[in-house]
């Protein structure tokens, strides 16, 4: 999980990383719901790595999902 969102932090472009942050907590909120992707996930928003303007989005997104299934 670390190497793909580091490979993603690493793109140039912010729209692209963004939808790939999306499909990775897509992938991680699945079916059986992936709780040490999600994790990772979490940390590596909180990252320096990661804009505050996609981390943001992504974090609320999250959020949203959350706060639905529950």
């Amino acid at each position: 999980m670390e190497a793909r969102l580091g490979s993603i932090a690493a793109a140039g472009d912010q729209k692209a990383k963004t939808a790939q942050y999306r499909d990775v907590l897509t992938s991680c909120l699945g079916s059986e719901g992936d709780v040490d992707g999600l994790k990772a996930m979490v940390v590596h928003m909180l990252s320096d790595e990661v804009p505050l303007v996609i981390s943001r989005q992504i974090l609320q997104a999250l959020c949203q999902e959350v706060t639905l299934r529950s």
